[in-house]
């Protein structure tokens, strides 16, 4: 998970883009307002885009940094969560083993009922998670990844 971007950060960008000539570039640790470089690698792309596009009066350049803002995710949690669905698929209405049976054996009943599925339909992967959507249910639900 990236870091949390501070206010005081937020402030010296801030700082910054109303005086582009007070910032040389150079890292100087003599001056707390002024961010350095490893700041501007931690700021959120929303405000890299914002500094940008007050930096720039060029229009040219200005779209450029928005047409490549839209292409870089903003969420990456997002980002990951979406591509982890599109690798699943989910199967229901696989029966049940005894619910008198202890779990670890329900468990391999599960994990051999969707290994007997993936052969009958000539898919080869391997389950990552398997799980039933709700103890004590007639049907279960498998999520497979490739």
């Amino acid at each position: 998970m990236p870091p949390k971007y501070n206010k005081k950060k937020e402030a010296a960008a801030e700082a910054i883009s109303r005086n582009p000539t007070a910032f040389s570039g150079e890292v100087n640790s003599a001056t707390p307002t002024e961010p350095t470089l490893m700041d501007y690698e931690k700021m959120p792309v929303n405000d890299i885009v914002k500094c940008s596009m007050e930096r720039n009066s060029d229009p040219i350049t200005r779209e450029l940094v928005l047409a490549l803002a839209d292409r870089v995710p903003h969420d990456p949690a997002a980002c990951a969560e979406e591509d982890r669905r599109s690798r699943s698929i989910v199967i229901s209405g696989l029966p049940e083993a005894d619910l008198n049976l202890p779990p670890t054996q329900r468990q391999r009943d599960l994990d051999q009922k969707v290994d007997n599925l993936l052969d009958a339909l000539g898919v080869e992967c391997h389950p990552v998670q398997l799980s039933n959507g709700f103890p004590f249910k007639d049907d279960c639900e498998a999520t497979l990844s490739p």
